[in-house]
């Protein structure tokens, strides 16, 4: 018999992991629990507590006791939320690393969508968060570069609406004319989307024109 009913023994888990608490889930561990069938009301999981608490040691005792199995790095909230999408929202280069170590290029979570079909690089771009931007777009690849939200948007979309100079600068050169000039469904362009902020983020300025000078060079290049 269980020394905790299951709910419990759930609840339990996961505040420890929330709160560092890594002998606790080391004894869980030891004892051989499911990891993957943990998980609260919105199927959050202890590697998701651990990395919104942004607690990288419990993140690497989560993840060490899987190694082999990929399946609680991949587990997503019922609102298709991973671990990386949350550690790539708040920045922390880290977890990051952590969580891309044992993940290849074509390794399906780095193009998983949330349910607004944001990727982990839709939410580094968004928030300024150029190393982790960095780190995902070299394993990701092109393929990331390019993958569209709901609206069709890109992570660099996402990088001009906010004003993220240098990770708009760092998304243009890394995927090059096809990203500058690809369009959302609503016709719009990255610079597009950074003119709709002029009224409201003086940093959207340098966005705008660092846009239009790449465009004006890529449509010139293309008409010689």
């Amino acid at each position: 018999e269980d020394e905790f009913p299951p709910w419990q023994s759930n609840i339990e888990l996961l505040v420890a992991a929330k709160e560092g608490d890594q002998d606790l889930v080391s004894a869980a561990l030891a004892k051989g629990v499911d990891l993957e069938a943990v998980v609260d009301e919105q199927g959050r999981t202890c590697l998701h507590y651990a990395v919104h608490a942004e607690d990288p040691e419990m993140v690497n005792l989560l993840l060490s006791s899987v190694r082999e199995d990929c399946r609680l790095r991949n587990k997503l909230d019922r609102f298709s939320g991973s671990a990386l999408h949350i550690a790539a929202e708040r920045g922390h280069q880290k977890i990051v690393r952590s969580l891309l170590k044992e993940m290849g290029s074509d390794d399906p979570l780095l193009l998983q969508g949330d349910v607004n079909k944001y990727t982990a690089l839709h939410y580094g771009a968004e928030n300024g968060h150029l190393l982790v931007v960095q780190m995902l777009a070299e394993r990701g690849g092109q393929s990331l570069l390019m993958a569209p939200d709901l609206a069709e948007q890109t992570a660099l979309h996402c990088a001009a609406f906010k004003g993220h100079i240098d990770v708009v600068k760092y998304l243009v050169q890394k995927g090059g004319v096809g990203l500058l000039m690809h369009l959302d469904f609503y016709g719009e362009s990255a610079r597009d989307s950074a003119i709709e902020m002029l009224p409201f983020n003086p940093d959207a300025k340098e966005v705008v024109a660092y846009l239009k000078g790449e465009m004006d060079r890529a449509s010139k290049k293309c008409n010689e």
